[in-house]
């Protein structure tokens, strides 16, 4: 045998081994995805609706504490609610503690103790005021504050110095120094029927203590939706400003 027949015998044989040989297993199926990782939603709670808001007005003042550094004072005056209005308990029982430590009684029937009795007697209906300045821890010369009407009873809490010129409750209150503070303020219509609208008949906001030499540089007055939706037309002589360098406040200025 030549060369030539050697090598093409060799070959023959290479192939024929190669095709009896096992062959190599190949999967032709697409690689498998990676799982996606599930994200679990918690379902969204029931965002509860705020209440709808109760502010009739703001008054706010600036003016100086006793190094001359400026401070504000704001007033915010709630609308009324009866004595008894439901999840009210605690402003009728702070009502009756404060009223009662400086001589209770009702501005009709004098010297009378204050109980639920004689607020349903007498047609309660109870005012919140709430009383905000800044910088807190500042000290200056009282101030008077206006939170309704001296013909009806309010007690303050807080930062504020009741007046006690007269007894009981209807001497008013006075702020000298800030921080945040509160007035209940107690209108009553003689009967056990309250009026609501009862403190369209008071004034609200700062007055200069007389013979102080306190003076406000700006004066603010604000009246909400709210307030207009009682009759504001129907009080003769009642007014939304009243701005001196002495006084800053809104309500009853008189016929």
């Amino acid at each position: 045998m030549n060369r030539v027949s050697s090598l093409v015998a060799i070959a023959a044989s290479i192939l024929l081994l190669t095709a009896c040989g096992p062959k190599p297993v190949v999967d032709d199926s697409p690689p498998e995805a990676s799982p996606t990782p599930v994200e679990t939603v918690e379902p969204a709670e029931d965002d509860e609706p705020e209440p709808p808001s109760d502010v009739l007005f703001t008054v706010t003042a600036a003016t100086t504490d006793e190094t001359g550094s400026p401070v504000t004072i704001t007033m915010t005056g709630h609308a009324p609610q009866h004595w008894n209005a439901t999840g009210r308990e605690s402003v009728k029982n702070d009502f009756i503690a404060g009223c009662t430590a400086l001589g209770g009684g009702s501005v009709w029937e004098v010297g009378a103790p204050l109980t639920d009795a004689t607020l349903d007697t007498y047609g309660s209906t109870l005012m919140v005021i709430d009383i905000d300045s800044t910088p807190a821890g500042r000290s200056f010369e009282a101030i008077d504050l206006l939170a309704g009407s001296f013909y009806y009873q309010q007690v303050g809490f807080g930062n504020i110095q009741p007046v006690t010129d007269i007894d009981g409750c209807t001497a008013g209150s006075r702020l000298a120094s800030t921080g945040s503070a509160s007035i209940i303020t107690d209108y009553e219509t003689g009967d056990s029927d309250g009026d609501l609208a009862q403190w369209l008949t008071g004034s609200y906001g700062f007055a200069a203590v007389y013979g102080s030499s306190t003076t406000f540089t700006s004066c603010t007055t604000e009246l909400t939706p709210l307030a207009a939706t009682y009759d504001l037309a129907s009080i003769t002589g009642w007014d939304a400003a009243m701005s001196t360098p002495t006084q800053c406040w809104i309500g009853y200025q008189g016929e």
